[in-house]
């Protein structure tokens, strides 16, 4: 057998190996902009809903309620907001 040439190194990957390409990588607020229609819609229920429960959070607070309505409230807001955040960050596969 002759023998085989060495792999150019800064060569672009051709046929199956173009596949495994490394993605770019996404930096800054980049990160937290939604691509996609379904994810603008998740993005905009979810933080409408965090801002209508956040509305509540101090508005029991303002009115004299007790703690716990305070507090449920506001974590309930924060894990709707983690939802914001995630339907934010995901990226489908193209």
């Amino acid at each position: 057998m002759p023998p085989s040439k060495p792999a150019k190194k800064n060569a672009k990957p051709t046929g199956r190996r173009r596949n495994y390409e490394q993605k770019v990588v996404e930096t800054g607020l980049q990160t937290f902009i939604p691509r996609g229609w379904a994810n603008w819609v998740g993005v905009g229920m979810f933080g409408v809903i965090t801002l209508a429960v956040l509305f509540e959070v101090v508005a029991s607070i303002t009115e004299g309620a007790q703690a716990g309505d305070a507090l449920a409230a506001a974590v309930t807001a924060g894990l709707l907001l983690w939802m914001t955040i995630l339907f934010a960050r995901n990226r489908l596969k193209e």
